[in-house]
């Protein structure tokens, strides 16, 4: 029945020991992206970034929006809503050098993040089996955090990016402050450009779905596939697929701050171009 587990399903069946503990995993040296760029990689977590990279990339988006034909601000129904997928920490991590997000035209983006060199693999800062987050390897350098949670006041930069004359709140909060900052961009270009207002539910396939009143937010009844967004534009598929991208990835503060604040303030600015929006800053 779909939607319900009828039967217990045998541990084998899932993501058992196997899948990463072969000879073929232990001997990996490059990862393949969804975007057909390749990353060399000789460490252990190789195993990590073949599975944790997603379904797609700002390349798919940008082939898409070229077979499809359609003007910049042309609503057209073969322009779709392209996903990510949840959990693609890799492509978040290598930035550019993965091509996880949509890049725009002109604009430099930041590769590999390098944090630290006792935090260079996934299973530095993750348990490899629960992903849990191991705390005492962030208080080893950042005396200032007490609880997992203050991980999220990290602050290593002093720009402030979203524009809301904040400079003292950590990276997460730029990050979140850009993040709102695009959908409300989103929203007004779905409006007055596309012609079709729009509303995002982060549990709900296929996310962005028709605003039926017009109220901002999805209501009981229209979070369903029947009432799916068919109004995208090329210029609304871009900032929607970044959107999602920086939505799925809830390390991405730690996994490559810098790139994903680059594709939130790059998305906002060229929603820009037809609504009204903040001035962001990104870092270069």
């Amino acid at each position: 029945t779909m939607g319900k587990v009828d039967k217990v399903a045998p541990v084998e069946e899932g993501v058992a020991c196997v899948a990463c503990h072969n000879q073929v995993a232990s001997n990996l040296e490059e990862i393949s992206f969804p975007s057909s760029m390749v990353v060399e990689r000789y460490e252990n977590d190789a195993r990590c970034m073949d599975c944790h990279q997603g379904r797609s990339s700002g390349n798919a988006v940008r082939d898409m929006i070229a077979k499809v034909g359609a003007s910049l601000d042309e609503s057209n129904a073969e322009v779709k809503f392209l996903n990510i997928h949840y959990s693609a920490a890799a492509a978040t991590r290598f930035g550019s050098e993965a091509g996880g997000g949509f890049e725009y035209d002109g604009k430099d983006y930041n590769g590999l993040q390098y944090h630290d060199d006792f935090a260079t693999q996934c299973n530095d800062c993750h348990n490899p089996h629960t992903t849990e987050v191991k705390f005492d390897t962030c208080i080893e350098c950042h005396d200032s955090v007490n609880s997992k949670e203050d991980i999220a006041f990290i602050r290593e930069s002093m720009g402030d990016f979203d524009a809301d004359g904040d400079t003292k709140e950590g990276v997460k909060g730029e990050i979140e402050g850009l993040h709102t900052a695009l959908y409300v961009a989103i929203q007004g270009y779905a409006k007055d450009v596309a012609g079709a207002p729009i509303a995002y539910d982060s549990h709900a396939y296929p996310y962005f779905f028709n605003d039926s009143n017009g109220n901002g937010k999805v209501d009981d009844g229209e979070a369903n596939f029947g009432n799916a967004y068919k109004s995208f534009t090329p210029r609304l598929a871009k900032a929607v697929y970044n959107y999602q991208f920086v939505a799925k990835d809830h390390g991405a503060y730690a996994h490559n701050a810098p790139y994903v604040i680059q594709l939130l303030s790059d998305s906002i600015q060229d929603l820009g171009e037809k609504v009204a929006v903040p001035k962001t800053s990104r870092p270069e």
